[in-house]
């Protein structure tokens, strides 16, 4: 049952805050989570499940109501690839693209990024945090990148 900031603690583990069933975001991709009144995006990618701030920093749009795509990178003259397919997030106003892993953004990677968090799973749901047994103790993760 969510507590008062929509999110829910797994039973087994008072302090495991769930973010979203892995039955919804295998159907989905990209899941939209909120804890503590913090906007977050869960997202399923070929390289694993990642949590990120769910506000894009450019206008503030929710980046769990856009899309889990690729890129399209240049090739040789004329050419181009569509690479890394399902690893970017791409925002629902202005199509602002996120590495998907770290937060970076493809058009500024040094200067724009959104917070990515750590996660596991737990239950059939994924968890914000790092497992108990990984950290010695249950706890909330704190961003990878600010």
């Amino acid at each position: 049952m969510p507590d008062e900031h929509g999110a829910e603690r797994a039973s087994a583990h008072s302090d495991c805050v769930r973010l979203c069933r892995l039955d919804d975001l295998e159907r989905r991709r990209i899941v939209r989570a909120e804890v503590n009144g913090r906007e977050m995006v869960v997202v399923a990618s070929p390289r694993g499940i990642r949590v990120l701030r769910g506000l894009c920093p450019h206008q503030g749009a929710l980046l769990g109501l856009g899309v889990l795509c690729g890129h399209s990178a240049a090739g040789d003259i004329g050419e181009y690839r569509y690479e890394r397919v399902g690893e970017i997030v791409r925002c629902p106003w202005h199509g602002w693209e996120f590495d998907s892993e770290t937060g970076r953004s493809l058009h500024d990677p040094e200067r724009i990024r959104v917070a990515t968090y750590p996660s596991h799973t737990c239950g059939g749901h994924v968890c914000l945090g790092a497992p108990a047994a990984a950290t010695g103790a249950a706890g909330v993760g704190q961003p990878e990148d600010q």
